[in-house]
Parts: structure tokens; sequence; C-alpha cells
């Protein structure tokens, strides 16, 4: 490998770091550069402890129906969580917190909680017909939701965006996201940019657990194939995150051939 390559490669790693490193703020890069509204320590904390809370009420749910757990890819799942989660460890500490959980639910895909609480569905493995690396990709990027604290960032905006609710209790704001349409407007640009940040740092998270950029990429693909037309405000088209990722396939490529799965 020549001198210029190995400095790319450096550099790309530096960036990953710096992606992680969010982690320890209350805010994420681009998120910054769109609201400068400085983090809340209190806000994080309030909101971890409210989704805990969430998150053991979900899981005795799953549980009560008997669809808590993995019945088919159990080792598929386990496997590219265990390596997503050391190569996360490798590059911040906070991801030792990271936590899997499977359930069997037609209703859900995959989504991160700010608690470190990583859900994923086998009803949606099974639904696009996954292979690993496609679920490698799956659960970095719920992991880099986490780790670039998007949900408290999220949280801050509400409340900033609107005076009323600085006073509000948090539970009934989280309420409201799901029903008020202005609210989730007002802060669409960011949620997808949120998910392109996810997408962009869950590819190079996924190289350097060993698995190739290419192989992760057929999520995107699958997701396209499926996608339904219709008003979606939190998240980009999958042609949008296919375009935006495809810029960083050569270097993703690279971290993976030189320290993937070290």
């Amino acid at each position: 490998m020549s001198a210029s390559s190995e400095r790319l490669l450096r550099r790309a790693l530096c960036r990953l770091s710096i992606l992680l490193a969010g982690a320890l703020l209350a805010v994420s890069a681009s998120a910054k550069q769109l609201l400068d509204i400085p983090s809340d320590p209190h806000l994080g904390r309030e909101v971890r402890a409210l989704r805990s809370t969430f998150v053991v009420e979900e899981l005795a749910r799953y549980r009560e129906k008997g669809q808590l757990g993995c019945a088919i890819y159990c080792r598929q799942i386990q496997r590219a969580f265990a390596r997503i989660k050391r190569a996360a460890v490798q590059q911040s500490p906070d991801a030792k917190r990271l936590t899997l959980v499977v359930v069997r639910d037609p209703g859900i895909d995959a989504w991160a909680s700010a608690t470190g609480h990583i859900f994923i569905s086998e009803s949606f493995i099974s639904r696009h017909s996954l292979i690993e690396s496609e679920i490698a990709m799956a659960l970095a990027h719920e992991v880099m939701h986490v780790l670039l604290a998007h949900e408290v960032f999220g949280m801050t905006l509400v409340k900033a965006l609107n005076p009323v609710n600085r006073l509000r209790p948090l539970e009934s704001l989280y309420e409201d996201f799901g029903s008020d349409l202005s609210m989730v407007m007002n802060l669409s640009p960011i949620l997808k940019e949120q998910e392109h940040e996810a997408d962009e740092g869950g590819l190079m998270l996924a190289a350097l657990a060993g698995y190739a950029p290419h192989d992760q990429t057929g999520l995107l693909s699958k997701l396209k194939a499926h996608e339904t037309t219709g008003l979606n405000l939190t998240h980009p088209l999958a042609l949008d995150r296919i375009r935006r990722i495809a810029s960083l396939m050569p270097i993703a490529s690279r971290i993976h051939q030189r320290y993937g799965g070290r």
C-alpha cells in the first residue's frame, strides 16, 4: 500500500473516530451545523431514564406475547452484533452499554433506544431475505444512532423549537411526536440527515468489523425494492441513501481490506 493510500485510510478512521466521539456529546455534527443549540446533559439523563422504562415495558410485552428472542437467525444476528459491538468499543468506550434485543414482530424492522438497546425483528430479516453482512449493516446503522446521541438531540430540538415545550414533561413530548405532524415536519430535515449519518458511520463501522461494504449495501437495495410511495418525514428515500454512501465505498473497502476484523 502506498503512503498516500495509507494516509487516506488513517483519515477515514479518524473521521469514524470523530463520529463515534459524538456519543460523548448531546448533539450530532450535522445538527450543530443546522441549529446551534447547546447540549443539555440533564435532558440526556432524563431521556435515557424515560426510555429505560419504555424498554422494560417493551420487553415485558414481547415476553408476554411470546415474541421475545430469536428462533431462526440466532447465529447470524448474534455473530454480527458481537463483531459490530467489538469494533464500536474500540472506537468509543460508550459502546460497552450496547445491548441486543431480538424479537419476532412483523410490525417493526430495527430501531435503537438512547439506552443502548438495539432492537431487530426476525420478521424484518425474513421479509427481506437478509444475509449476515446486510444484518450487520442494519445493526451498525442503529448502533450509530446510539453513539451519535441522535435521540437525545431530537428531543433537545423539540424543546428548543417551541418555548412552550420547555416546561412540558418529557413523556408528553414523546407522545406528541407520534401525532403532531407540524412537529415532525419541523424536524424532518434533521431526522433525515441523522439517517444519512447512521448509514455512513455504520458502513465504516461494519467494514472495521470485517464486513465487505459492497455486501452490506444489499440491505439498501432490498429496502428500495420494497419501498412504498407516500410521505415519509423521518427517513430519506432508499435511492438517496444509496447515492450518499456511494462516495464512501472506495475508502470503506480499503478500511475493510486493511483493518477489517482486527
